[in-house]
């Protein structure tokens, strides 16, 4: 039986875990606190999912096939409230997003933003590309289930931070060994191999306001500024 230590479990390390678990991997995966947890990149209430990734056709098929695994795992991990991608130009992200999307064969429309978000101000914009199946994975939720899963096709889990001493891993009391080793530990990597790799670790705020009940998801869709950088989606469970 092959065997595997995953150092973190984020969306990526607890999906690693489940998939190697499930197909009869030794599995130990090695975590300081609970999976999905406040500090955690793959933390926090929700994420929008969508296929949109300009000319990109690999992430966008990939994106495809990730939404429709979610919905295998867990449908109630995903709700299915549409994605608006706001165009300030014709020749942009978005134009490019729609060409991908029709030639896959993966729904989209332009659509009057007025009528997605009657109380924003849309006159700004070239046009709205709308992917209707896209929509909210609820992302604390999601890594958690992969966690859960994993464990119950048999990885085991230890409670520990993980740093490592040449192909083995110490992890609290524990030296771990096995045939690979996966260090799935997002903006963590840098202190753990810094002569090895350098990332741009970047802040992303994320801001809740309260809200009327005309803008309660799923009625209300996700949206995407590309060129503005930010995006957002409606008041998911009452959390603004």
């Amino acid at each position: 039986m092959p065997s595997v230590v995953i150092c973190g479990a984020g969306v990526f390390g607890a999906a690693t875990a489940r998939q190697l678990a499930i197909d009869g991997w030794d599995v130990t995966l090695v975590e300081p606190v609970a999976a999905g947890h406040v500090r955690a990149g793959s933390g926090g209430e929700s994420r929008l999912i969508r296929c949109s990734h300009g000319a990109d056709r690999w992430h966008t098929r990939s994106a495809r096939r990730g939404l429709e695994l979610w919905r295998a795992i867990d449908p109630a991990l995903v709700v299915e409230a549409g994605v608006a991608w706001f165009a300030r130009r014709e020749d942009g992200w978005e134009a490019a997003s729609e060409v991908a999307l029709r030639e896959l064969g993966i729904p989209c429309e332009r659509v009057d933003p007025t009528t997605l978000f009657p109380s924003v101000r849309t006159d700004d914009l070239a046009f709205t590309l709308y992917e209707p199946e896209a929509g909210i994975l609820r992302a604390r939720d999601a890594t958690r289930t992969l966690a859960v899963q994993a464990v119950a096709a048999g990885a085991r889990v230890v409670r520990a931070a993980a740093r490592p001493d040449g192909p083995r891993v110490i992890a609290g009391d524990e030296v771990l060994e096995a045939d690979h080793v996966v260090w799935a530990c997002g903006g963590w990597l840098p202190a753990l191999f810094g002569e090895l790799l350098s990332l741009r670790i970047t802040q992303q705020d994320v801001l809740f306001f309260g809200a009327g009940a005309e803008w309660e998801t799923p009625d209300v869709p996700g949206w995407v500024d590309y060129d503005g950088a930010f995006y957002g989606l409606g008041d998911l469970d009452g959390r603004g």
